[in-house]
């Protein structure tokens, strides 16, 4: 596919917002309106597509993806959606979790489109995510870790007793970060993705980076892409950091310690000029939303990057320029196997004395 193809906006105009998405997201540009406030909107991204999740307008709306034939989406309107809890994607599939339960829809048409599940405890669900083989797990407000019918997968023993307060899944790996800013991983770590200064076949259970908090330095959040890790590091008054681990075969990384086609156990600071606030990775790409702009980085062979099709790779982190920060802000990030949604809002002006 043509690497240069340009990104695609799906305008929210009752709210002053933006979705943005850049490479390859489906078949279908996102061009419509839709009502949504950013407090209420959740954003994930498939294979090939992006879901939006609006608790106001009790809808799923899905942009892209095989068998989504409308170039506004397919949209799905339950009353179940004005009570989400979070949404993640599958490669194929979108989950949501919601009072009602675990929702489960299907994106390919081929099978059925909507399936229930009872979910003890939804209520208290605060972030979920889905891996590369369609596993689902869910955080409740207590740092537990769920499975799809509510279960514990890991008991707290395994963190120390400490509450996990982030969750990040990738191909077939995870990042857990608990609320003493410590992180653990598990699964495949055959290229090092685990970060713990060692490559192995696999990491059975959740197992603390020692790499950072044997120098003090406090995980705030993480994300995983198909054999890769960053983490994001909290760096007080200085702003957060990014460290990266796993393959480097397609400048995913973004690091100047690890040559193109490598990689690295050893988890390897990521130079940005401006703290990240948020950051997401792909299949083999990352984005991360800084205070000057939104940055790509990694492949770029669908046009992920944003960067011309010459660039099969883009190593270093490069300011994506259709994302203007002068007067929006970045909402939320999601990246697929070769995409990236950027939802953005409008800025309110500051008021003035006479307006208050």
């Amino acid at each position: 596919r043509d690497a240069t193809r340009p990104s695609r906006a799906l305008a929210l105009p009752d709210d002053d917002m933006q979705l943005l998405t850049v490479g390859y997201a489906g078949d279908d540009a996102p061009d419509g309106a839709l009502d949504a406030r950013e407090d209420a909107v959740f954003v994930a991204a498939g294979w090939t597509f992006t879901a939006l999740v609006s608790p106001r307008e009790k809808s799923l709306r899905v942009l892209g993806g095989v068998g989504v034939v409308d170039s506004a989406g397919r949209v799905i309107v339950n009353d179940a959606f004005a009570r989400a809890r979070a949404c993640a994607c599958a490669t194929d599939a979108v989950f949501v979790v919601t009072s009602r339960g675990l929702g489960h829809f299907y994106v390919d048409g081929e099978r059925d489109a909507e399936t229930w599940r009872e979910y003890d405890g939804a209520d208290a669900v605060v972030a979920a995510d889905v891996d590369g083989d369609g596993r689902f797990m869910a955080l409740d407000d207590r740092g537990r870790v769920l499975d799809a019918d509510g279960a514990e997968v890991f008991a707290p023993s395994v963190f120390s007793g400490v509450a996990v307060r982030r969750i990040a899944l990738g191909g077939k790996h995870g990042v857990f970060v608990t609320e003493n800013a410590e992180a653990w991983t598990f699964g495949w770590n055959l290229y090092g993705q685990c970060g713990l200064g060692v490559s192995s076949n696999d990491v059975p259970s959740p197992t603390a980076v020692r790499s950072f908090s044997a120098v003090g330095v406090r995980i705030s959040d993480a994300s995983c892409g198909d054999a890769f890790t960053i983490f994001v590091a909290d760096g007080g008054d200085l702003g957060a950091s990014l460290y990266a681990c796993g393959t480097n075969r397609d400048g995913q990384l973004g690091t100047e310690d690890c040559e193109i086609g490598a990689s690295t156990a050893t988890p390897r600071l990521v130079a940005l000029e401006n703290a990240p606030s948020m950051v997401r990775c792909g299949a083999r790409h990352c984005a991360a939303a800084c205070a000057d702009g939104v940055y790509l980085w990694g492949a770029n062979d669908q046009g992920q990057c944003g960067a011309a099709a010459a660039d099969a790779i883009v190593p270093r982190p490069r300011r994506f320029e259709r994302v203007d920060l002068a007067s929006n802000r970045v909402v939320a990030l999601a990246c697929g196997a070769s995409h990236v949604a950027i939802l953005v809002a409008a800025e309110s002006p500051p008021q003035s004395p006479d307006d208050r």
